[in-house]
C-alpha cells in the first residue's frame, strides 16, 4: 500500500482552485427551503394549515387532511378563475376573500386563483409572497381545505388551484 504524502497547500487554496471557474446559477434569493411556512397569524378556531414553498411552487393543506386525498383534489377542473394581475396587495386580498366565500357559497370543490409570477413587480413577487397568509386566515381559511400550484396548463407557478371545504359549501 502506497502511503500518501502530506499536502503543502493551505486547505483555502485548494478550495479555491476546486471552485476556479465555477458560477452561481441565479442571483436571484430563495424564497424559502422546502420545509414548513407558518402562517402569520393563527387566529383562535382557525384551522391549522401546513404549508410549503421551495420559492417557486406552494402547496398548503389543512393540518389533518392525507396527503392522497390532495393528490384527488388536483385531479378536479376548477369551477371558475379569478384574475389578480396588475392588483395591489389591499385589492387582491379583498376580491379574493370574497371569490372564496362566493365560490364556497355556490358549491364549488375547485376555483382557480391567478396570481401571476411577479415579473414586474420591483423586488419579489407581492401576491405570490401574500397570498398563501390569506388563503389560511380567519373566515377564508374556514373554507378552505387545500391549495396547490396549478398545473402547467392553467398557469404553473403563476397560479393557485384552491380546493374548499365540502360542508361549508354544502351548507351555504
Amino acid at each position: 500500500m502506497k502511503r500518501r504524502r502530506p499536502c503543502d497547500a493551505e486547505p483555502e487554496d485548494l478550495l479555491a482552485r476546486a471552485l476556479e471557474g465555477v458560477e452561481p446559477l441565479r442571483e436571484r434569493p430563495r424564497v424559502s427551503a422546502r420545509g414548513p411556512v407558518r402562517p402569520r397569524a393563527q387566529e383562535p378556531g382557525a384551522p391549522e394549515f401546513d404549508v410549503t414553498s421551495d420559492g417557486e411552487a406552494i402547496e398548503g393543506r389543512v393540518r389533518d387532511l392525507a396527503r392522497r386525498a390532495l393528490r384527488r383534489l388536483r385531479g378536479l377542473d376548477p369551477a371558475d378563475t379569478l384574475d389578480l394581475h396588475g392588483l395591489g396587495a389591499e385589492e387582491a386580498r379583498s376580491r379574493l376573500e370574497a371569490f372564496v366565500r362566493r365560490s364556497a357559497d355556490a358549491g364549488h370543490r375547485a376555483v382557480l386563483v391567478v396570481h401571476g409570477k411577479g415579473a414586474h413587480s420591483e423586488g419579489d413577487p407581492v401576491l405570490k409572497g401574500e397570498i398563501a397568509s390569506w388563503l389560511t386566515a380567519g373566515t377564508t381559511g374556514s373554507r378552505v381545505l387545500a391549495f396547490a400550484t396549478a398545473p402547467g396548463r392553467l398557469g404553473g407557478t403563476g397560479a393557485l388551484m384552491i380546493f374548499l371545504r365540502r360542508e361549508v359549501a354544502a351548507n351555504r
